[in-house]
């Protein structure tokens, strides 16, 4: 909403914010809207049309909403359309306007200077002029400039120059070239915006540009314009976020500090928060914590990291009228792939539906390495592919700079996430686990998602994690590690009745748990991600002082230590002095197929 399109009422309906800086103020100048409308933006980036500018009327909304100074710049499609000698002077005419416009009303205005890029000589001289000459506050740089984004070694010069002058760098989406294909007909600052700007920020990290040079300071207004409803409203969370809102961050334990569960209510009610962001085992955690405030604000809750447990979300649904919108990606792909929905569009056991530019799929890996396609439908491991798919792991720098290796994990552009899946035919990907926690019983792959959603039906059952624990004659067998709601009745969550309960629901018998163990908590990373490594450790730790038990030999707890060795477990204990002992183990320890050694006393 431009000043001028605002009415009375609007401006009075929007809370102050007093002494606020406004870094996403564009203006237009005539000689800027005259280009616009020759070189075919009348209608810029699919709007209506070139919206009017005053410095009046901007000033009168900048007081309604309470801001003391707005930052200008130059909105998309920017200053160049083609003709370099034009671009150059269009460049400066903007911002020598600018520039008077500060000089006009001081304090009121700052100015974010438009460079005559793709031209790098030309945008080296401006942005010189500008910083220097003009003393504008920053520069203001498109997502790209014909199709070239802003991690390109095209503009390392104009980086150089930007990160020794310590600039403030305002980064402007606009359309990109594909925008016929993808904008379905639709204004593209609405369907597009934040998806070229997640590119090139992407492309900014991924290319080193960010590591090279320090010295810039990145404003990245439209980040948050995908969101389904733009309000200026708090957003708690306790990871980075992109979004340009007003964000609670939760101190620097995250949802891991004992004391802000109680709190959570209180804090979301006191900023009037309307979204937040957490884990499946954080939403366990607070279904059970009661609503002691008004939290009328919060509309919806994000979850990723794991597959949310449908038990989970109907938990904390039911406890707090809050619907859960659930998320899928990892670190390799820039963490965003696909995105669910809320409300009537809601399809339970789905992590979401492609986001836009992403292609998904799944692929039997025979075992010869080779990825064979499936047809929709199919589980198998899921592959993604698109533009935020990273180039490999650095493993270390040479003279033109990292070495990357995608270390077998991309081929042809598509990454093997590592996920158990299958795609639906509308492209909706329901996650089945981890292919590396595959339970291998005998003949038999279990997948490890079943038994955990199989006790997770339980109407006590909090949690579930499965693993498989050592067998001499399976391999494998999948025993299970829950967690139960503080009123859970003994008579109806022992370990029979749970098993029971997982066979009624499973579907193969080969899948039925052999064992069951209640825990107060199931095991997270640092950032509350479920791992399920040290419930590996503690399985494989027991089966070997049972074998050590059961041989009458010293079965010490502490004396049996596990450590990953790579991918892999390996199980030590120490050296018996008899050997005759030592035998003893080796022949008990020697059915397994889990990696074990001696260490010297």
């Amino acid at each position: 909403m431009t000043a001028n399109d605002a009415s009375a009422g609007e401006l009075a309906a929007v809370p102050p914010l007093p002494g606020a800086i406004d870094v996403h103020a564009h203006f237009i100048t005539d000689r800027l809207r005259a280009a616009m409308q020759a070189a075919g933006h009348g209608e810029p980036d699919g709007m209506p049309a070139i919206p009017d500018w005053d410095p009046e009327a901007a000033l009168t909304h900048m007081d309604a909403v309470g801001v003391r100074t707005a930052m200008l710049s130059v909105s998309s499609p920017g200053v160049d359309f083609g003709d370099a000698g034009a671009t150059r002077e269009l460049a400066r005419s903007v911002n020598d306007e600018g520039a008077e416009l500060v000089r006009a009303h001081p304090g009121r205005f700052g100015l974010m200077a438009s460079l005559p890029l793709p031209d790098i000589p030309a945008a080296l001289a401006e942005a010189e002029y500008a910083l220097d000459r003009l003393g504008a506050d920053g520069i203001v740089l498109k997502t790209h400039y014909q199709g070239r984004y802003l991690g390109d070694p095209h503009y390392e010069p104009l980086m150089d120059l930007l990160d020794e002058r310590r600039a403030v760098v305002c980064l402007h989406p606009t359309s990109p070239q594909c925008w016929q294909d993808t904008s379905l007909g639709y204004p593209r600052p609405m369907v597009e915006f934040a998806f070229d700007t997640t590119r090139t920020v992407a492309h900014l990290i991924m290319s080193g540009t960010l590591r090279r040079h320090p010295g810039i300071s990145f404003i990245v207004p439209h980040a948050g314009a995908a969101r389904g409803k733009r309000e200026r409203r708090p957003l708690v969370a306790v990871t980075t976020t992109p979004h340009g809102q007003h964000v609670v961050w939760a101190g620097p334990l995250g949802y891991r500090e004992p004391a802000l569960h109680g709190h959570i209510w209180t804090i979301v009610e006191h900023y009037r928060i309307s979204a937040m962001s957490a884990v499946p085992t954080v939403y366990s955690v607070l279904a059970q914590v009661p609503v002691n405030a008004d939290i009328s604000s919060l509309r919806f809750a994000v979850v990723g990291a794991s597959a949310l447990p449908d038990a989970v979300r109907t938990a904390f649904t039911r406890h707090t009228g809050v619907e859960i919108c659930e998320g899928y990606g990892l670190t390799e792909a820039t963490c965003a792939t696909a995105r669910s929905f809320t409300g009537d569009d809601h399809r339970p056991g789905s992590v979401g539906q492609r986001l836009p530019y992403q292609q998904v799929k799944t692929a039997l890996v025979d075992p010869q390495g080779n990825w064979l396609d499936l047809p929709p439908g199919s589980p198998g491991v899921l592959l993604v592919k698109g533009p935020t798919v990273f180039a490999g792991y650095v493993t270390g720098h040479d003279p033109d700079g990292v070495r990357l290796d995608s270390l077998e994990t991309i081929r042809d552009g598509w990454l093997n996430t590592g996920d158990l899946a299958r795609v639906d035919k509308d492209g909706f990907s329901h996650l089945l686990g981890r292919a590396k926690d595959l339970i291998i019983r005998g003949a038999h792959n279990i997948d490890p998602g079943a038994i955990e959603d199989a006790l997770l039906h339980h109407p006590h059952v909090t949690g579930a994690s499965a693993v498989g624990r050592p067998d001499p004659q399976a391999g494998e067998v999948p025993v299970v590690y829950v967690t139960l709601a503080p009123d859970a009745p003994k008579a109806l969550t022992g370990p029979d009745a749970l098993i029971a309960h997982a066979r009624a629901f499973l579907h193969e018998s080969a899948a039925v748990p052999k064992d069951v163990i209640v825990l107060d908590a199931l095991p997270v990373t640092a950032v509350g991600k479920p791992t399920k490594v040290p419930l590996r450790m503690r399985t494989l730790k027991r089966t070997v002082l049972d074998e050590l038990a059961a041989a009458d030999l010293p079965s010490d707890p502490n004396s049996v230590g596990c450590h990953l060795d790579g991918a892999r477990l390996t199980v030590t204990l120490p050296r018996p002095a008899s050997s005759a002992d030592a035998d003893r183990i080796t022949a008990a320890l020697g059915r397994y197929t889990f990696d074990w050694t001696f260490t010297q006393v």
